[in-house]
């Protein structure tokens, strides 16, 4: 309301218009109102100015339809926000573009011991990070949707962060344990589901953590360790996702923690008193 009183805000006060904006849509999906985040983040889109500023707000458009279960409107967004950065989805011969993506990422890793690319220098240009941040999200979506686009896209997430250094958002890579488990490899596995989440503490990134600590906790850890040990790591992580705001990948965890309880022998009365503790969600997120 502010805003309009400046007359042609968007032009006169660009960078507070873009950033007022972009967390009142933010603020109306985290509040459920998605039809209202939609209209913000499209009328934010018709402003931008640069491939960067629209690719974080496809973004939260991608995590909404997600949400929304509009799995091919969260494909269809990724497409569009990718194609400034030339990146493209093949649309057909999905097992062909699998094999060469996996090629890649063979060739990029080489002799390296998985934990060594920890160390490895930090991605510095700013298309590549965005290209990045943007596989990532969408990620979910393919999961559920069309589980090779799936591959290719967590495949091409790793081949950016193999080729071009490390990011905070480390989800690609634990997306690329959960392949190398499918595939047979599960010592690989493990130590990209690891990688991962160390990653996301290295750089600080809790909201990262939650998603990692779901995928290692819950795909990787018990390939080696026993599933007890996921409690304490689905716990770091859900609390993550609190404290970062990212509920949708703590939402995952809260499904996780009661089947791994169930699986490793817990006493059914004392796994419904937890249940009953992880389902008050909004009631944990409205306290803290």
């Amino acid at each position: 309301s502010l805003l309009k009183n400046l007359g042609n805000f968007w032009e006169n006060y660009y960078d507070l218009s873009l950033v007022v904006h972009r967390e009142l849509a933010e603020v109306e999906y985290l509040n459920g109102n998605f039809e209202n985040s939609e209209l913000l983040i499209n009328r934010i889109l018709e402003e931008a100015r640069t491939d960067i500023e629209k690719g974080e707000i496809y973004r939260l458009l991608i995590v909404q339809y997600t949400l929304s279960a509009k799995y091919n409107l969260a494909i269809d967004a990724l497409k569009k926000s990718l194609a400034p950065f030339n990146i493209f989805l093949p649309e057909v011969e999905m097992d062909k573009a699998i094999g060469k993506e996996l090629e890649l990422s063979k060739s990029y890793l080489g002799n390296k011991e998985i934990g060594t690319i920890y160390n490895e220098p930090e991605m510095v240009n700013p298309e590549d990070i965005m290209a990045v941040k943007l596989l990532t999200t969408s990620l979910p979506a393919s999961y559920i949707s069309n589980p090779q686009l799936w591959c290719i896209i967590a495949l091409k997430a790793t081949n950016l962060c193999l080729l071009k250094g490390n990011i905070g958002e480390t989800y690609g890579y634990a997306c690329y344990g959960i392949l190398s488990i499918t595939m047979g490899n599960y010592k690989d596995g493990f130590a990209f589901c690891k990688l991962a989440l160390d990653l996301s503490e290295k750089f600080n990134n809790i909201a990262e953590k939650c998603k990692a600590s779901n995928v290692f906790a819950n795909y990787g850890n018990s390939w080696i360790h026993h599933i007890r040990d996921t409690y304490k790591i689905n716990q770091d992580g859900f609390q993550a996702g609190l404290d970062s705001g990212e509920f949708q990948h703590a939402s995952y965890i809260t499904l996780h923690m009661p089947l791994n309880a169930f699986y490793s022998g817990q006493n059914l009365n004392q796994l419904l008193k937890e249940l009953k503790q992880l389902l008050s969600f909004s009631q944990k997120a409205k306290n803290h």
